[in-house]
């Protein structure tokens, strides 16, 4: 079962009869937190893109979400997903990650993300790469382009597909074994 809102609305709240609900599409609101998801415990993915959240919390009640979308929103760390044991991608593009440096990211070490997208962010420290990327044990498909780190990172696609090695996927292009031995 899919639910859609899309009508401006400043909350999610009355899903408490919604339980069976798999997917959300909450995105073109104007929601400021994640809220309201307690009793959602079968939700597998959420849209939450292009609203004005500025935190990640309020999913403690959705332990088998898969795709998350926060797409064009405020959220300046990311945070709040360790406990989402079955996270598999997460989609977090046009936000403020990274005024903080390595910090906003640090979280992501302790996920089962896959395929993460953080394109055109604030991140500016290149640390964030071996701090936090080549960490990542899951981490398959990565885009970062549109960061300022991506300027600062020697040899770009060169110097992350060589020490993210299970990488298969870097911005608009697969990672060959080429790539890799090059």
């Amino acid at each position: 079962m899919a639910a859609r809102t899309t009508k401006g609305w400043k909350e999610l709240k009355n899903l408490e009869g919604w339980t069976g609900l798999k997917a959300l599409y909450a995105e073109c609101n104007a929601f400021d937190r994640i809220s309201g998801l307690s009793l959602c415990r079968n939700l597998r993915s959420l849209f939450l893109q292009e609203n004005c959240i500025k935190r990640i919390e309020g999913l403690e009640g959705c332990p088998l979400l898969w795709n998350l979308n926060l797409n064009n929103n405020f959220i300046e760390r990311i945070e709040g997903l360790s406990h989402l044991r079955s996270l598999n991608t997460l989609t977090i593009q046009k936000n403020k990650i990274g005024f903080a440096g390595v910090e906003d990211l640090l979280h992501l070490v302790d996920t089962t993300i896959s395929t993460l997208d953080v394109q055109d962010n604030k991140i500016w420290d290149p640390d964030v790469l071996p701090e936090v990327f080549v960490r990542m044990a899951d981490l398959r498909v990565l885009y970062l382009k549109g960061n300022p780190c991506a300027k600062k990172i020697p040899n770009y696609r060169k110097g992350i597909t060589a020490v993210c090695e299970n990488l298969k996927y870097l911005d608009d292009r697969p990672v060959f074994p080429e790539d890799r031995r090059a």
